[in-house]
């Protein structure tokens, strides 16, 4: 078990708390919760329940699916989250510009 042993090491090598964040709580966290069913091998970081990516807007939606045309493979762990932090970061970046525009306002 490499694997969660280096995981769990990388987690725990932010120093502080850290939430992962997925699509599916019922498809991705139990594989989490698989890796470290055994007692006392779950990271002391943490959380014990992720974020769920819900996003019901267009930019968020067409940067996913724009990335899955860009040759990233659905339903691939590796490239959903890809997917999934592209699609964030582009709705992230779209919020933050509209609250600048409001706050910058004449």
């Amino acid at each position: 078990m490499a694997q969660n042993t280096a995981l769990r090491a990388w987690i725990e090598g932010f120093g502080k708390p850290v939430t992962l964040a997925c699509d599916s709580e019922a498809w991705d966290w139990r594989w989490i919760q698989k890796l470290y069913a055994t007692p006392n091998q779950w990271p002391i970081n943490l959380a014990q329940k992720p974020d769920i990516l819900k996003f019901n807007d267009e930019v968020f939606n067409e940067a996913v699916e724009d990335a899955f045309k860009q040759g990233l493979r659905q339903h691939h762990d590796l490239d959903d989250a890809k997917a999934n932090r592209l699609g964030w970061l582009a709705s992230y970046v779209l919020a933050t510009l509209t609250v600048l525009a409001i706050y910058f306002q004449d």
